[in-house]
């Protein structure tokens, strides 16, 4: 729409068909648009919007699954520095490896179908809202990041209660509502030609109003590889 600006439409559609009716998963269709807009692609300052919406439809009443629709987004700016952001934005030669900082808010609306169909999984309808702080090194040849920090706070539309409950495809073990902290770091280095080490580190932390709800979840993972 405007020089120097980017935008980025994703249309997604999955369907997911159980040929043994038996097992009392139904089969379900996933509707997804998300669209992405960037101010001045070049700058070293980029503000951006981001939006999506899904619908999850099932094709019967299982007593767990609920049909589903949700709308999410970000808006925020990256700042940069390096190759993009530093000389090579202004026309100058290239100075290297690309640091990127990631000031955002989120939030995140999801609202069942039906709230009687499904006794298991009524009253997960839910706002969330959160700020996020990312950073990004990339474009290096030895070493690649991505870290990411968000914090918010969830609410249940219908005041919650321990529960068990399938939000779309995710599965929650209480519906209370609850204050989060949410990192991930994806990290690939080469210390040595032809070494490649990366490691991947997920902690998500909730602090729900019942106690007896709080979670915590670590995932680390490391691995070393040699290329031939």
């Amino acid at each position: 729409p405007r020089p120097g600006d980017r935008l980025e439409l994703l249309l997604r559609l999955e369907g997911r068909d159980y040929i043994d009716r038996e097992s009392g998963i139904p089969s379900s269709i996933e509707r997804a648009v998300q669209a992405r807009y960037e101010l001045r692609e070049r700058a070293a300052a980029r503000p951006y919007l981001e939006q999506r919406i899904e619908w999850q439809d099932y094709d019967r009443s299982s007593g767990i699954f609920q049909d589903s629709r949700s709308w999410g987004g970000e808006i925020g700016i990256d700042l940069l520095a390096g190759r993009f952001g530093g000389r090579a934005a202004r026309g100058g030669r290239d100075s290297g490896p690309e640091w990127r900082t990631r000031l955002a808010v989120s939030f995140d609306l999801q609202t069942p179908d039906d709230d009687s169909s499904d006794s298991l999984s009524a009253g997960a309808d839910y706002g969330e809202y959160g700020g996020i702080l990312g950073i990004v090194r990339e474009g290096g040849e030895r070493f690649w990041l991505d870290l990411s920090i968000g914090a918010g706070r969830r609410d249940y539309a219908r005041g919650g209660g321990t529960t068990l409950a399938f939000e779309g495809l995710n599965f929650s073990l209480a519906t209370t509502d609850y204050d989060y902290v949410r990192a991930s770091l994806i990290a690939q280095w080469t210390p040595i030609a032809r070494i490649e080490q990366e490691i991947f580190v997920q902690w998500d932390e909730e602090v729900h109003d019942a106690k007896e709800d709080d979670f915590r979840l670590w995932i680390v993972s490391y691995s070393i590889a040699r290329r031939f």
